[in-house]
């Protein structure tokens, strides 16, 4: 008979808990996650996801992963007149209320430097993403080999000077490899 009263104050709580459950609108999350492993260790991998927008607009801020000497976000830019690509940086990237926001090949990216040996070896990396409202999302990602244009966002016709490349690599270009465009006049690069 006691029982009965004990729980009787608890009905209440356990109600609003319900009903608040059945009215839950859109959530900031983040989803398919995957790792795709550059084969040379020394160049980055990229990491594609899906941000699925929350209640109210937001930004992402920064990637981070305790597995990776450097996290960067990129945006793979094509020219319409010469179809060349490059990447630029980003460095905080919209997500609208209630929509999706995705990263993947020939778009928006994230390029992970130096994945260190244990992520490898358990083929998997642990993440946070860091959103302008506050809020932190850790993910574990799986790591994926990289398997052709698909994974790569189709660079071969990417053009990236020795300023971008280092940047991005974190390294010079070789100098008997011309990699920027020089004006008409300007004397051919030589060694």
């Amino acid at each position: 008979m006691t029982s009965r009263y004990f729980f009787a104050p608890l009905l209440p709580l356990a109600a609003a808990i319900g009903l608040a459950s059945c009215g839950q609108g859109p959530v900031l999350a983040v989803n398919e996650a995957v790792v795709k492993l550059n084969p040379v260790e020394s160049n980055p991998s990229a990491l594609y996801f899906t941000i699925q927008g929350g209640p109210e607009p937001t930004t992402l801020e920064d990637v981070l992963s305790p597995s990776a000497v450097r996290v960067a976000m990129h945006e793979t830019v094509r020219d319409p007149q010469t179809n060349v690509s490059r990447m630029e940086p980003l460095l905080r990237v919209a997500v609208p209320a209630k929509e999706d926001v995705s990263f993947g090949p020939g778009g928006k990216h994230v390029m992970l430097y130096g994945i260190n040996l244990p992520a490898r070896r358990l083929n998997e990396i642990d993440l946070v993403f860091v959103f302008g409202n506050g809020e932190r999302i850790a993910v574990t990602a799986p790591i994926q080999p990289m398997g052709g244009a698909a994974d790569d966002g189709d660079m071969g016709n990417m053009k990236m000077g020795n300023a971008n490349r280092a940047a991005l690599i974190g390294t010079p270009a070789p100098s008997s490899v011309p990699t920027t465009a020089m004006p008409s006049d300007a004397p051919a690069q030589t060694d």
